[in-house]
């Protein structure tokens, strides 16, 4: 993330509370969406591996999930490990 203030902090929200929370939750939301939309203050990347190495032990959190406390970690995307199921109408 690279919010420029308390402007960038609300994008940030708005894009995650508004899209995720309700409107990408129907099928006219979406198609009203379309395709993602990026968001400046947001700062996107691909990778098959990513590591981070932090100054201090902090709290990490695993999809907003308090998951303890770490120093650094490995995060790697296994090609075919995420299966995503949607209704057939979708």
């Amino acid at each position: 993330m690279r919010p420029e203030g308390i402007l960038g902090w609300i994008q940030i929200w708005l894009k995650v509370a508004w899209e995720n929370g309700v409107v990408r939750r129907t099928a006219a939301g979406r198609r009203l969406m379309g395709p993602e939309k990026e968001v400046r203050a947001l700062e996107y990347r691909t990778a098959e591996e990513v590591v981070v190495r932090l100054e201090k032990e902090e709290d990490i959190e695993l999809d907003g999930d308090p998951f303890g406390r770490a120093i650094g970690f490995k995060i790697q995307v296994l090609p075919g490990g995420l299966t995503v199921r949607v209704p057939q109408d979708s």
